[in-house]
């Protein structure tokens, strides 16, 4: 007979805890600078200038945007904010 001990694991439907190896990208998702988004190559976005900026000896260039672009649709629709315009009578 065949016995299945109780607490061989955690139940499968719980997350992992914390000191469980990660399954996915743990990266942050990182902004790059301009020029490396024009050349399309990796960036670390070091900060004042990444290190292909100063590879290639033009730290000056490198500079960030202030809000990233967005692509796609939203996942919940109508929480982005709109700009809103201001009647004028006249």
């Amino acid at each position: 007979m065949a016995s299945t001990a109780s607490g061989s694991g955690p139940p499968p439907n719980l997350p992992p805890g914390p000191n469980a190896p990660a399954t996915g990208p743990t990266a942050p998702v990182l902004i790059a600078c301009q020029p490396c988004r024009r050349r399309k190559v990796r960036c670390d976005a070091a900060r004042p200038a990444c290190s292909n900026c100063i590879r290639r000896n033009t730290p000056n260039d490198c500079v960030y945007d202030a809000a990233p672009r967005r692509r796609g649709p939203d996942k919940n629709p109508g929480t982005r904010q709109r700009p809103t315009r201001k009647k004028t009578e006249g």
